[in-house]
């Protein structure tokens, strides 16, 4: 007698069930019908075999009825019941099925959520890059060069932005016979390309060349590329080449200019050289080395001040230093002495760079200046000469008529007199024709010699011309004391 449920494992898949009645008078005619509750909607009538059949059913609790008749075909009211538990295995269990739908669930959003993940990073990877590509643009514009872009592999080559540096419409993309044949100068060409192979051969860390270009109007304009090799074959072959295109129009102009100017500079007489703004020299030309006997490099990081004579000469280039600083322009004369101890006076002006304040130009000085010490001494000549008597070394007329002006006008205001005093010598042209020139000119000397050291330095003595002298006496209140 089976107690509790027959046991069975749904792995098996095959089930089959055989059963008998107790009529062994006619056993040919007993007939028999079963039902497998939970299965079978009703009732299955065997048709004279004692046999049950069924396959692959799902796992659960049934209940297996049958009933058998005797040779009279009259059913028993007694039936075989058969409890049945047919167990599914493990991984067939509702519980692992919830887990493998629960595992495919969460596989399922992974890969959503790897997906949802991919596609953010590739937006900001674009967004990214984009706004490199935005910032590479901007700054290409902001610099006035536009980015190339070598295919060596096909030949090709692409532009970006060349329309500034060229002031034409360019292709943005053109192969290198359209390049040689449209673009670059026929007298470059093969210097360009062999600063290209001789980068690609690993000579130099980047290309760089400066070449011409045909620009708007078909002018040629200059132009500066750099690049370098970006990609290569396994064998080590360049196959991409990338860089930069900028117009440098002005900056050879300016080159030339500066190279124009450095030129005069050199082959100028006047002696010039570039200051600091504490008065240090920063550089000269060949006319200042002349003139103070110094080389460039032993005048270099040397204060103008070294060179001067006078012993005030730092508070003295203090106040130049501070009228620069005020008004940007001092003019004057300084006494320097050269390399040899020779000292010269020197005419200078020293005017500072127009630039931005705060800039290095407008720290720096430019100093002009000649040597003026020949001038001046012949200029105190002359003056000499004119004021002056050679002979006797007083005062001449011209000088004698302007300070007896002077003195006129003096005593006026004050209420004063001014006495002059003609003094001629008596025979002394038998002198000079007994005894000579020379002694006439000796007694002449020793007379002015004699007046100037009497009468002292309040009274003028002046010769007018021959033997006839002249003194002028300020300051007279009373004629009577003039004799």
């Amino acid at each position: 007698v089976q107690q509790g449920p027959l046991s069975l494992q749904q792995s098996d898949r095959y089930f089959r069930f055989e059963f008998a009645v107790l009529d062994y008078f006619a056993p040919d005619r007993n007939r028999y019908r079963y039902r497998l509750e939970g299965w079978d909607p009703d009732w299955i009538e065997g048709e004279g075999r004692a046999e049950a059949v069924y396959m692959n059913l799902p796992a659960g609790s049934y209940r297996l009825r049958v009933q058998g008749s005797n040779h009279d075909g009259i059913y028993s009211r007694n039936e075989l019941t058969l409890p049945i538990e047919l167990h599914a295995p493990w991984h067939a269990s509702a519980a692992a099925q919830g887990m493998a739908v629960l595992a495919i669930l969460g596989g399922t959003l992974a890969l959503i959520w790897f997906a949802i993940d991919r596609r953010r990073q590739r937006q900001v990877y674009l967004h990214d890059l984009h706004e490199r590509e935005e910032r590479l643009r901007v700054a290409l514009w902001g610099s006035n060069e536009s980015y190339w872009d070598w295919d060596m592999a096909t030949d090709t080559l692409r532009r970006e932005g060349a329309e500034r540096v060229l002031g034409r419409q360019v292709a943005t993309v053109a192969s290198r016979e359209d390049y040689r044949t449209r673009d670059i100068h026929p007298d470059d060409y093969e210097r360009v390309m062999g600063c290209v192979a001789a980068h690609a051969r690993g000579d130099s860390e980047h290309f760089e060349a400066q070449y011409r270009m045909r620009g708007g109007n078909g002018h040629w304009v200059w132009v500066c590329a750099r690049g370098r090799v970006v990609e290569r074959s396994a064998e080590g072959r360049p196959m991409r080449m990338a860089g930069t295109l900028r117009n440098i129009d002005a900056e050879r102009a300016a080159e030339r200019e500066r190279a124009l100017a450095a030129e005069v500079l050199a082959s100028m007489a006047e002696a010039v050289a570039v200051l600091d703004a504490e008065l240090r020299f920063v550089s000269v030309n060949p006319a200042f080395e002349r003139l103070s006997g110094r080389s460039a490099d032993q005048l270099t990081n040397a204060e103008l001040s070294a060179l001067s004579t006078t012993r005030q000469a730092e508070m003295e280039f203090d106040a130049i230093r501070a009228i620069l600083r005020a008004e940007g322009l001092w003019r004057g004369e300084l006494w320097q002495r050269r390399a040899d101890g020779v000292e010269y006076l020197l005419e200078i002006e020293l005017r500072r760079l127009g630039g931005q304040v705060g800039s290095r130009e407008s720290e720096l000085i430019v100093a002009v200046g000649s040597d003026v010490t020949e001038k001046r001494r012949a200029e105190q000549e002359l003056r000499y000469l004119a004021n002056f008597d050679v002979l006797t070394g007083l005062p001449n007329r011209t000088m004698l008529l302007s300070r007896l002006g002077t003195a006129i006008t003096r005593a006026r205001s004050l209420k004063e007199q001014v006495a002059v005093l003609f003094i001629d010598l008596d025979r002394f042209k038998p002198i000079n024709d007994s005894l000579g020139h020379a002694a006439g000119d000796e007694l002449l000397r020793s007379l002015g010699r004699r007046l100037t050291e009497v009468l002292g330095p309040e009274m003028l003595v002046a010769r007018l011309a021959g033997d006839e002298f002249t003194v002028v006496i300020e300051h007279v209140r009373d004629t009577a004391t003039v004799y």
